[in-house]
């Protein structure tokens, strides 16, 4: 166990290599819930979750991504669960909306529960060409293009979780979203392959710390985040992340009562950006409580 806790703590420093991009709709509270990005997560903490989270991109700037999603994620047993995610994301002419239905099955053996986790549902690709350039309207690439379509899609995640780690690999969209004209593909949607990890342990005052990483990889183009997060309080964390060498953040988290917290984050570009906006503002609302009989939930950390 004592090698894999140092290979999980390295993997913090060597993927800082590996990267240089960034795709797909971004989150930075990710770190409060997992399940906006693996469907293995659905019910993993053995209790229901009904999560609201918000992110204005690069505020300020005109088409600048927004992302609003709203999760439903529960245990139906301890070895079953399952989830639900309605997304709306605008980014320029492009507004999006996703909806996702998942199921996931859980191994448990010696504190450590293994997940796996399946996904399904539909996007609706719009965009209004009234925004462009009046100019650009005139391309005859435009003629064919259609800007209002509905597209399947799914995605599979894995996870391997204790109390003071977890391992976990996803594909959140397996099928390539595209638009009829290749000039308004939105790359956005491209597939995309997530491996994250995280770490727990005393640091301070004995109180809980966890690092944790996520890669994003798309082809031959990666992404990556780093993030540390301290335990102030029982109901309070801090933390700050790095993203690709070009953007820093800090967020935090309250847990009002055992069910009801919120979360925020702060994010600005470390390079040309910087100028352009007044930065990346993200907020969750999380509701967590035990509907059911045979729910004993497990401690949130990651």
């Amino acid at each position: 166990m004592s090698s894999l806790k140092t290979i999980l703590i390295l993997t913090f420093f060597v993927v800082a290599n590996l990267v240089n991009a960034q795709l797909d709709p971004q989150y930075t509270q990710y770190h409060f819930n997992q399940y906006l990005i693996n469907p293995a997560f659905g019910g993993l903490y053995e209790s229901t979750s009904i999560s609201f989270n918000s992110r204005a991109q690069w505020y300020g700037m005109e088409g600048a991504p927004f992302t609003n999603t709203l999760t439903l994620e529960s245990s139906m047993s301890d070895h079953s669960g399952f989830g639900l995610k309605a997304m709306n994301d605008r980014i320029g002419v492009h507004n999006n909306t996703e909806i996702m239905a998942s199921a996931s099955y859980f191994i448990s053996s010696h504190f450590v529960k293994i997940g796996m986790g399946l996904q399904g549902g539909i996007t609706n690709v719009s965009s209004d060409l009234s925004l462009l350039d009046s100019k650009v309207l005139n391309d005859p690439e435009l003629d064919s293009f259609v800007p209002n379509s509905f597209q399947p899609n799914f995605g599979v995640g894995f996870v391997i979780h204790r109390f003071d780690y977890f391992l976990a690999v996803s594909i959140p969209r397996i099928l390539e979203t595209r638009n009829t004209t290749r000039s308004l593909n939105d790359p956005r949607y491209d597939r995309n392959i997530y491996v994250s990890t995280g770490y727990r342990f005393s640091l301070f005052r004995s109180n809980d710390t966890k690092l944790q990483t996520l890669v994003r990889v798309m082809g031959s183009r990666f992404s990556f985040d780093i993030a540390g997060t301290y335990f102030l309080t029982d109901h309070i964390r801090l933390g700050a992340m790095i993203r690709d060498y070009y953007g820093a953040s800090f967020f935090g988290k309250i847990d009002f009562d055992k069910h009801f917290s919120m979360g925020y984050s702060f994010e600005l570009p470390t390079n040309n950006l910087f100028f352009t906006n007044y930065g990346t503002h993200e907020v969750t609302l999380s509701y967590v409580f035990t509907p059911f009989q045979n729910q004993s939930p497990l401690e949130r950390i990651f």
